[in-house]
């Protein structure tokens, strides 16, 4: 066990890791345990502690059952799902795959030439933001740092581009959307689109640095972490999600046309003038 790993977690989080370490170890064959999200990040009040498993060969579903009925003992849980409290926090088991299952979905989904259906896109970059963002509690082979460092040191070029051209242009799209037609829809209507038009534009920015997006947990701290940014993008976030009902279009669109200004000015080859001569258009 990773004892440094282990310590630095809240009390609750430490229980339930060292538990659910001795129902695994029990089984055989595990290759390796991480704790991955908003309590690897350190963030100050994790709501649920996501963990990674990796074994020697895949589980079948009976096994990955038998595992997680193991970690919860006596604990109840909901009979549709593996969710369930352990000393105080719900562990989550993200996958649960063999060393090779993660091999080839590394290789496939960042390397190769064709890139994955655009349905499993976002969920393929879930699992590699779990993996880039991992801490090893049990890790003999160092899994963890080999593939840390094939993502966050080899990041693929040709990924960066795509995700980064796919999710602005989401982004424009919303907002030419809220321009045109937001003002006669009802106000939770307006509300989601902001929300949409800030998740693209974040997805955006994170692959512009080189990363994975790690869901729609985001907070402050995470975005001050990216190097490539609008100035003062917390609070600009922030003042286009207030409360108000009444749509920020100048504030959203300045938002935009500062995030398609870095992209010009970080990767040149990614054509976004359509993009941004929609967002011209709205009127500041």
């Amino acid at each position: 066990m990773n004892q440094h790993v282990v310590n630095h977690l809240p009390n609750g989080a430490r229980l339930a890791v060292q538990q659910v370490l001795r129902s695994f170890l029990s089984h055989g064959g595990l290759a390796g345990l991480f704790v991955t999200g908003s309590m690897a990040r350190g963030l100050p009040e994790p709501d649920d502690l996501d963990l990674v498993a990796i074994w020697d060969d895949p589980l079948s579903d009976d096994d990955r059952g038998r595992l997680v009925a193991s970690c919860r003992g006596n604990h109840v849980g909901d009979p549709d799902t593996d969710r369930f409290h352990l000393h105080g926090v719900v562990p989550e088991f993200h996958f649960m795959a063999g060393k090779q299952q993660v091999a080839d979905m590394l290789a496939d989904f960042c390397w190769k030439s064709e890139p994955p259906p655009e349905s499993d896109a976002d969920r393929a970059e879930g699992l590699l933001a779990s993996l880039a963002d991992a801490l090893p509690v049990h890790d003999p082979e160092c899994l963890a740092h080999s593939w840390q460092k094939m993502l966050n040191e080899d990041y693929p070029d040709e990924y960066r581009r795509r995700r980064v051209h796919e999710q602005y242009t989401a982004a424009c799209r919303r907002l030419a959307h809220l321009c045109r037609c937001g003002a006669q829809r009802d106000v939770l209507y307006r509300l989601r689109g902001r929300l949409e038009f800030i998740e693209y534009l974040v997805k955006a920015l994170v692959s512009l640095n080189r990363t994975f997006y790690w869901g729609p947990k985001w907070n402050q701290a995470q975005l001050d972490r990216l190097r490539l940014k609008p100035d003062n993008m917390w609070e600009r976030v922030s003042r286009t999600m207030s409360g108000r009902p009444n749509l920020p279009l100048p504030a959203m669109r300045s938002l935009a046309l500062d995030t398609g200004s870095l992209i010009r000015l970080n990767l040149p080859g990614v054509d976004i003038s359509f993009s941004t001569s929609i967002i011209q258009q709205i009127s500041p």
